[in-house]
């Protein structure tokens, strides 16, 4: 998926953003994270970005 996205960037064309989630990261706690995601944010603040879990690596 990011590589795509990067390819669609390069391009000129806007996206929503992805979230890379952690495989090695449990069920509970990648649910955790993304209902923190969903709570504290909104869409445009993931217009044509990558972000990776966890948020506490996050800029």
């Amino acid at each position: 998926m990011p590589v795509h996205l990067k390819e669609r960037l390069r391009e000129g064309k806007q996206s929503n953003g992805i979230i890379v989630l952690n495989d090695d990261f449990s069920m509970g706690r990648t649910i955790d994270e993304l209902a923190t995601i969903w709570a504290a944010t909104t869409l445009d603040e993931h217009i044509n970005l990558i972000r990776y879990l966890p948020i506490s690596n996050w800029e």
